[in-house]
Parts: structure tokens; C-alpha cells; sequence
């Protein structure tokens, strides 16, 4: 009966977002006079609007508007950033790891920070219409090699800074990895690839499960920090994502997103997200 009733409501939250998807807002031009607590306020309260606009490439901007939430991608010259009407968030409670992705896991090693412009560049090759590319990537490039970035906002503390994860094979190749960061004792993840083409003599995957295992490892990495919880961006859904809530991700609204958020931006880990080297078998 409870299966029934947790599945009628998965069913109900995926019928919520493709309604939120066929009933797109117009884009709302904002920039940094716009990030005042008053504008602000309004904004969290507009659930209609989500999507927003910008020409600033600032790394302040960008930090700024992670800071409050705000989750960017690219389109033609501009960035856009969106403070969703849904996000798929993940508490450590809830993390879910599959027999073979365990089983897997024991010939990789697990990577931070090690291999960024390598992951960037396989992002671009798996992702289909990747918008992580031009001037965001070489944005996130600067932040990155410029190391932790304090907070100018609302007299924060907090540090913001830019991971990659990478999972390698026996061989020091990375076959898994994605892009992300850190603010306080939160973590948000971009963009990601795995290895879905290398095939041995039998047409069989020769890593097949490396896109979860990087997942998993990273989750329970970042656990062992103190990160509060994984924001995983947009929610799960039917045919899109579906990995997420295989990987335990809850979808919550924009409200009670921002009720965590607000507590955990500002902070700190118990340990810094860094270049961390490890089995990927811990799992």
C-alpha cells in the first residue's frame, strides 16, 4: 500500500513538471542591480517566472547568482540563469546504490579536481546540445584555476568553488565525470558524461555502470565533508533524468528548496572538497 501511494505521488510530480514544461515563462532580463533583497524577494515569490537573462560574465555575477540559488546555463550570447520552479535534491539517507554498481566499481579510481579541461571536453562530445562551452566554460575555467572565491553578497562568508569529478579506469583514462560546485556546506552539479561508446570484441560495454558509480562515489565523498545535501538541479522526470531518483533524489519545490538552502550556503564543510584521490570501491 505504501508503494502504491509513493508511486501515485512520483506519478503526480511527473505530471506537475511536464505541465511546468508546456507552459513556459518569457525570459525576464536581470543584472547586478537587480540582486537586492527587496528584487530578490519578488522574484522567489514569481513562480511563474523562472528563467532569466544576463550579458554579465562576470565571475561576481555568476557567483552571485549561485549564491542565491540560481542555476545557469548558456544560450546564444547570453547567460541564464533560473531559479526553478522544482529541484531534485538528494539527502544522504536517501542514496541508493545498485549490486552492480558496487560490484563495478572496484577497478576505478576516483579523482577531484585533476582532470578539468579533460572533462569539459568529453562533456562536449557526449552532451548532445551541450551549452557548456564558449565563454561558460571558459568562465568556469578562470574561477577554477583562481581557486576559492569568497561570497560578495549580503555579507556572506561563505566560499564558492568550482569541482570536477573524474572516474578512471586501470589504465588512467577518465571514463565518467562531471562538473559542479561548492557553496558553504551545499553542492550543485552541472553537467556530466560517461563512457557509453568504448565496446569489447562482443559489442558488450567495457564500462558499463561508470556514470552511477562516479554518481555514488561522489555522494558518499561528499557526505564524509559535511555536505548538507546534493542539488541536483531540475527534478527527475518519466523519460528524462530518471537517474536521479535511482539515485534516491527527492523533488521538492522552489520554496522548500530555498528553506535548505538559506541554512546551508552559509556553512562551512567540515572538510574542504578537494583534490581527493581514492578507490572508487569505498562504496
Amino acid at each position: 500500500e505504501k508503494k502504491m501511494q509513493n508511486n501515485s505521488q512520483n506519478k503526480e510530480k511527473e505530471e506537475e513538471e511536464i505541465e511546468d514544461q508546456q507552459n513556459p515563462a518569457p525570459f525576464q532580463l536581470i543584472s547586478a542591480s537587480n540582486l537586492r533583497p527587496e528584487i530578490i524577494v519578488r522574484i522567489y515569490a514569481d513562480t511563474y517566472h523562472h528563467y532569466y537573462a544576463t550579458t554579465d560574465w562576470s565571475p561576481r555575477m555568476y557567483i552571485a547568482l549561485a549564491y542565491l540559488g540560481f542555476i545557469s546555463v548558456q544560450y546564444d550570447k547570453y547567460l541564464l540563469p533560473e531559479i526553478q520552479r522544482k529541484y531534485g535534491v538528494l539527502h544522504w539517507k536517501n542514496l541508493q546504490i545498485e549490486k552492480n554498481v558496487k560490484k563495478r566499481s572496484k577497478k576505478y579510481k576516483f579523482t577531484m579536481n585533476k582532470h578539468f579541461d579533460e572533462v569539459l571536453t568529453k562533456i562536449d562530445k557526449f552532451q548532445e546540445n551541450n551549452w557548456l562551452n564558449g565563454e561558460y566554460r571558459t568562465l568556469l575555467k578562470n574561477i577554477f584555476d583562481g581557486g576559492p572565491k569568497k561570497i560578495e553578497l549580503l555579507g556572506s562568508s561563505a566560499l564558492f568553488e568550482v569541482h570536477t569529478t573524474e572516474l578512471l579506469d586501470e589504465n588512467g583514462v577518465v571514463v565518467a565525470g562531471e562538473v559542479g560546485y561548492t557553496i558553504g556546506s551545499t553542492y550543485t552539479s552541472l553537467t556530466g558524461f560517461f563512457d557509453s561508446k568504448s565496446k569489447d570484441e562482443n559489442g558488450k560495454m567495457l564500462h558499463p555502470s561508470t556514470g552511477k558509480i562516479q554518481m555514488v562515489v561522489l555522494g558518499k565523498l561528499l557526505e564524509k565533508k559535511g555536505i548538507s545535501f546534493w542539488n541536483l538541479g531540475h527534478p527527475p522526470r518519466s523519460t528524462a533524468m530518471a537517474y536521479k531518483r535511482e539515485l534516491g533524489a527527492e523533488v521538492v519545490s522552489r520554496k522548500d528548496f530555498l528553506n535548505i538552502w538559506f541554512e546551508a550556503r552559509n556553512k562551512p564543510c567540515n572538510e574542504r572538497v578537494g583534490c581527493d584521490v581514492i578507490d572508487a570501491q569505498i562504496i
